[in-house]
C-alpha cells in the first residue's frame, strides 16, 4: 500500500505550471468547468460555504494550532484521530498500514511530520470524499491520489509548512494527449478556492 502509484512522481519536484484554480486573473468559465469536473470525478465536497459555518472554521483553525506544536508522530495521530469524524476514522488504519510498510524499508528517510500534518489538515477540512490512496515517498513525504483510471487522476504531495503541490491528469478534449494541470499552494488555500467555486459532488 505504500508503493507510489504510476501517477506519483519520484522524489524529484512535481512539475509546476499553470494553476487552474489559483490564477485569479484567469478565473473564468473554463476554469470553473475544469474545477467542477475535478471535484465531481473524485467525490470531494468542501467543508463549508463562505461565511456560513463559523463552528467548522474554528474547528479547523483549532486543529491546525494543536498540530503545529506536536513533535512526535504517534502523538500527532492520536490527537488527530480524536478530532476526525467517524466517517473518516478508516484513514488512521490506512495510515498505520502505510507507515508500517514504509518503516520496513531500511533505506528510506525519516517520515516528515510536517508533511503528515498538512495532509491531515487538508483531509479534515473536506466534508467528504471517495477513499484516496495514501503513500509515502522515499524521502518521507506523504502523497494522496484519487484515480478513476490511468489517465484520469489527481495527485497531491504534502510538503513542509502546510504547503502542497498538486497535479491533475485527465484526457484532453482536443488532442490525443493527456491534459496536465498543476500548481502549489497552502493546504487551506486549496480547500478554500475549491469551496469558493460552490462545487458539489456528482457521484
Amino acid at each position: 500500500m505504500s508503493k507510489k502509484t504510476q501517477n506519483q512522481h519520484d522524489d524529484g519536484e512535481l512539475t509546476m505550471g499553470y494553476s487552474f484554480i489559483l490564477d485569479k486573473k484567469n478565473s473564468n468559465d473554463s476554469a470553473f468547468l475544469i474545477s467542477y469536473d475535478l471535484i465531481s470525478r473524485f467525490g470531494i465536497v468542501p467543508s463549508f460555504k463562505p461565511q456560513s459555518n463559523e463552528v467548522l472554521v474554528n474547528k479547523i483553525s483549532k486543529l491546525k494550532e494543536t498540530l503545529e506544536v506536536v513533535e512526535k508522530i504517534d502523538d500527532l495521530l492520536a490527537l488527530s484521530k480524536k478530532q476526525f469524524p467517524s466517517s473518516k476514522q478508516y484513514l488512521f488504519d490506512v495510515l498505520s498500514e502505510v507507515m508500517q510498510d514504509f518503516y520496513s524499508e531500511e533505506d528510506n528517510a525519516p517520515i516528515s511530520i510536517d508533511s503528515l500534518k498538512g495532509m491531515l489538515i487538508f483531509l479534515f477540512s473536506l466534508e467528504q470524499f471517495t477513499e484516496p490512496t495514501i503513500s509515502i515517498s522515499d524521502s518521507g513525504l506523504f502523497y494522496i491520489d484519487w484515480e478513476k483510471n490511468h489517465n484520469d487522476s489527481l495527485t497531491i504531495r504534502f510538503k513542509n509548512n502546510f504547503m502542497l503541490e498538486y497535479s491533475l491528469f485527465q484526457p484532453s478534449l482536443h488532442t490525443n494527449k493527456l491534459a496536465i494541470r498543476n500548481g502549489q499552494t497552502h493546504v487551506l488555500d486549496f480547500e478554500a478556492d475549491i469551496r469558493k467555486l460552490g462545487i458539489k459532488t456528482c457521484k
